[in-house]
């Protein structure tokens, strides 16, 4: 199998630049969506070679242990990846409470493009239908999860790429900081890093957590199509392009009968409780600088980083990591000050109650800000990283236009293949 890197467009998309071997660029997301109607067409225009991706149902039971992990894997017929030092094998980490099935528009045009021939889609610990741990859940687990499935799937020390979203973003970004030997590509769509929080100290933030248990009680939906309408609605992160058809998907994993009837998520209820202890800032950031792998960081405009840094209302262009970094850095100083200065006028002018809400927005706007210049310090320490703005997709690019999604791995993987061969 072959990747398609033969357009001129795609291998002169990139630029170099940032210094340090790093790679920004403006990339604006394709126009043309290709449905999951055309798929079989699509691929059947394909080489011979490239074959049709088979799912499969696949557990890796932990060591020592009854905890299973479970997921899809998707193969082709086709031969290893020419020139691919990973043989085309992928990891796909999904984002917090969502499942394997969140690929599912994403994986065929992986396939189509000539970018994998063995890609596994993993249910993380407590989410689909992997197990439940019935306990505290911490990112640093679901890291070393990665490597152990690599191990059973692929081979002890066989290389792959990983890609991550939202949570699973954070996840991959561990898993190849600490597996540096192995992960070959490393993308991030919608997530540079682990949530952290800087306004408790991480024995509050321990007591807090360690206070709190599930409450034990499911909420019920009549039928599956309630269940799909209430995600919608109220989804993780507010997103105009997840609609009920992006909760379908989840659905076929994460769906469960409810014990006195009806229908229920099957998340683990644990994984609805704050995290006892952050991954702090400087830790990660040490995790960002040994990665070794060729990364791309994808964010969309109307996302989580777009509302943050307010791109949606002044169209900045090329702006990198270091425009990323510069805006974000202006953000944080603003809010802060606005934060000090204006609820103190306004209650010296008689408007004490506004001053509180206002000064609640305002300083919940600094800690955006500042989780924003922590994620733009991340991207800056990965040694080559390309860094994309999409103009739309929401905070779900890969179930919203997952053709488009692969499109611009396929640009950037080849023109991180061009660099290599360039001896770049």
């Amino acid at each position: 199998m072959r990747q398609k890197c033969a357009s001129a467009k795609w291998q002169g998309g990139l630029r170099r630049g940032g210094g340090a071997g790093s790679v920004d660029r403006w990339i604006s997301s394709p126009k043309i969506e290709v449905t999951p109607a055309l798929f079989p067409l699509l691929l059947a225009a394909a080489p011979p070679t490239m074959g049709f991706p088979v799912a499969d149902e696949v557990e890796v039971r932990l060591p020592a242990s009854t905890h299973t992990i479970r997921g899809l894997r998707y193969r082709s017929d086709a031969d290893a990846a020419d020139g691919t030092p990973d043989g085309g094998r992928w990891i796909l980490l999904h984002g917090w409470l969502d499942n394997a099935g969140s690929f599912d528009r994403l994986v065929p045009h992986l396939f189509s493009l000539g970018l994998a021939r063995d890609v596994t889609a993993l249910d993380m610990s407590g989410h689909g239908r992997s197990d439940h741990r019935g306990s505290a859940y911490h990112a640093v687990d679901f890291a070393a999860e990665v490597t152990i499935v690599a191990d059973a799937l692929y081979g002890a020390d066989a290389r792959f790429s990983l890609l991550g979203h939202s949570l699973g973003a954070g996840v991959a970004l561990l898993a190849a900081g600490g597996a540096t030997s192995r992960v070959t590509r490393l993308v991030m769509l919608e997530g540079g890093g682990l949530h952290h929080s800087s306004s408790v100290s991480p024995a509050e933030q321990f007591s807090r957590a360690n206070s709190k248990l599930p409450s034990g009680r499911l909420a019920t939906y009549a039928t599956v199509a309630d269940a799909c309408a209430r995600r919608a609605q109220r989804n993780v992160v507010p997103d105009r392009h997840f609609t009920v058809d992006s909760a379908r998907l989840l659905a076929t994993r994460g769906i469960r009968l409810a014990p006195g009837g009806g229908y229920s998520w099957s998340t683990d209820p644990w994984l609805m409780l704050p995290t006892r202890l952050y991954v702090p800032k400087a830790v990660q950031l040490s995790f960002a600088r040994r990665v070794t792998a060729p990364t791309l960081i994808v964010f969309t405009r109307d996302g989580v980083a777009g509302p943050i840094l307010n791109l949606r209302v002044a169209r900045l262009g090329d702006i990198g990591s270091r425009g990323f970094s510069l805006v974000a850095s202006v953000a944080f100083g603003l809010a802060t000050l606005s934060a000090c200065a204006v609820p103190p006028l306004l209650a010296s002018i008689g408007f004490g109650g506004a001053a509180a809400r206002i000064s609640s927005s305002l300083r919940r706007a600094a800690l955006h800000s500042e989780s924003a210049m922590a994620l733009s310090r991340r991207i800056g320490a990965i040694r080559r990283h390309t860094f994309l703005m999409l103009d739309g997709g929401g905070h779900h690019p890969h179930m919203a236009q997952g053709g488009a999604v692969a499109e611009v791995i396929a640009r950037w993987a080849c023109g991180t293949a061009a660099a290599k061969g360039k001896g770049q």
